[in-house]
Order: C-alpha cells, then structure tokens, then sequence
C-alpha cells in the first residue's frame, strides 16, 4: 500500500494510522508506505508508536519520484479531510493502483469507477474500505485496470487544460 502527500493537518495522517491499527488486526502483513515530510512529522512519527505501527508504517521523507514508488504498491490511499483535486489520486490512477479516498474535493468524481470512498475523518471507514479492498484481489485488479483507462479517456492532458480555460475564461 502505499500513501503519497505532506504532513499536514488536512492530510489527517493521523487518523490514517488509527485506521491501520484496525487493518493490521486482520491483515497483519501489511506495510505502509508514506511519502513526504511537513510541520506534523513529529506527531506522526509519536502516532505510529503509540500505535505500535513501527514495522508497518515506513516515513522515509520526501521522494522526488513516487510515480516509480506507486508502481511497486497494490492500493492507493487518500485519507485526507479537505482536498480539491488531488494529484496524487490521478498519479496512483495512471500506475493502474485501485485507490481508496475520502470524500473530498472531486475525488468521488475522479474514482466514479475504480475505487472506493469514504468519509473524511473516519478511520473506521476508512479500515473497513483498506480491509474490503484487500480481501477481493480480484476486484482489487479490474479497478486498478478502470482507473488506468479512466486516465486515458477522462483525464487527458489536453483535455484537462482545454477544461481549466474554459472555467477560468467564463
């Protein structure tokens, strides 16, 4: 699994540890990774040891290419409280990764077809969306799948520009 953003309170990192305490119950082997650094980085690092989450949870800082990180991970995770439209949900989309958001900003928009959403603010939620993805691989796969094509067809790099300056013309 892996998590690309900042240590910041909207990203609400911490909430996203709870919520691996309650996937590690039932899923114990799996390990997370997440990138970037940010003014909550020490509240982060004391989270995961309260937790107990040292041997799941890997802060190795910033990356200057995650795209290449992404390629190695099964699931995409976006545990944010506030977003507009993330990035970094389009980047895990286009390395074909089955993602899992909160409902902020356009992310129910952008994963109309390959992923799941959830509340912000609610790591039970969010554990039992990380847990339901893990327990159908399959289905994990065929989103991963959608959301590559869905990056080809509806994300566009033309596109996405020909529809910003239609926006900020009106």
């Amino acid at each position: 699994m892996c998590i690309r953003d900042s240590f910041y309170a909207t990203k609400d990192l911490v909430r996203y540890m709870e919520a691996i305490a309650i996937v590690t119950k039932t899923h114990p082997n799996i390990r997370v990774l997440i990138l970037g650094d940010g003014q909550l980085r020490k509240e982060i690092e004391e989270k995961r040891a309260e937790l107990q989450l040292e041997g799941v949870v890997s802060l190795p800082g910033s990356y200057k290419d995650a795209s290449k990180l992404l390629k190695g991970a099964d699931l995409f995770v976006l545990s944010s409280a506030k977003e507009g439209m993330p990035w970094t949900v389009l980047e895990a989309m286009a390395a074909g990764l089955p993602c899992v958001a909160t409902d902020v900003g356009a992310c129910k928009w952008m994963l109309s077809e390959s992923g799941w959403i959830v509340p912000p603010k609610q790591p039970e939620a969010l554990a039992k969306a990380i847990n339901s993805a893990l327990d159908h691989p399959d289905w994990m796969a065929e989103a991963g799948t959608r959301a590559r094509a869905e990056v080809n067809i509806r994300f566009r790099e033309e596109q996405m520009w020909d529809d910003t300056f239609k926006v900020l013309i009106r």
